[in-house]
Order: structure tokens, then sequence, then C-alpha cells
């Protein structure tokens, strides 16, 4: 999903609509509905729905970690913790370098 007001602001505008961005999305009555579904729910729903919100940062942060891992960078520079932003950024100018070369050959 997009979190940029306009689709142009968005990285893919002709995949994303303007429907999917935060000021189309983001409006004050379905804040509202989320906080009284949320409220709503009884304590052990909140366990089982934390329990899965944990397994399910687990597995993205695995994944981020196993990109990280496939990017080609220094010994030196892996041992440093990369932010997210740092991990995709390398990813795409890595794929960048890759289509490049497959181009050029």
């Amino acid at each position: 999903a997009c979190y940029f007001s306009t689709p142009q602001s968005c990285l893919y505008p002709s995949i994303l609509s303007s429907t999917q961005c935060l000021s189309d999305y983001d409006n004050s009555s379905s804040s509202s509905i989320k906080r009284t579904k949320y409220s709503k729910l009884t304590l052990d729903q909140r366990h089982t729905a934390n329990k899965r919100e944990r397994k399910r940062m687990e597995t993205l942060n695995e994944a981020f970690d196993h990109l990280k891992d496939l990017l080609p960078i220094q010994v030196g520079k892996k041992r440093r913790r990369m932010s997210r932003m740092d991990i995709v950024s390398g990813a795409i100018a890595y794929i960048q370098q890759l289509q490049k070369l497959v181009v050029d050959n």
C-alpha cells in the first residue's frame, strides 16, 4: 500500500490507485471504527492477536535478514545494523546493477 497523500507520490503510481493512499485510507470514521473493533476483543482474543502479530513480525524480520545476507556488502559493513530502508535500497541498487550487466552482455 502507498502511504502518501497523492498517487503521484507513490513509488509505483501505475500499480497503486489513489484509494490505497493515506489520505483516502486514514479518515476519522475508519479510525474510530478500528478502535471500537479492537476494544470489543476479549483478553484471550487480544493475546491470540498479539501472538499472531509477533509471529508475523518475526517472519518479516527473517525475510529482511535473508535479503541482507544476499546483498554484496563488505564484511565490516555487514556487521553494523542496517535499517530496513538500507536493505531495500541496497537490494534495488543491486538488482539494477544486475539488470545493467544483463543488458550490456
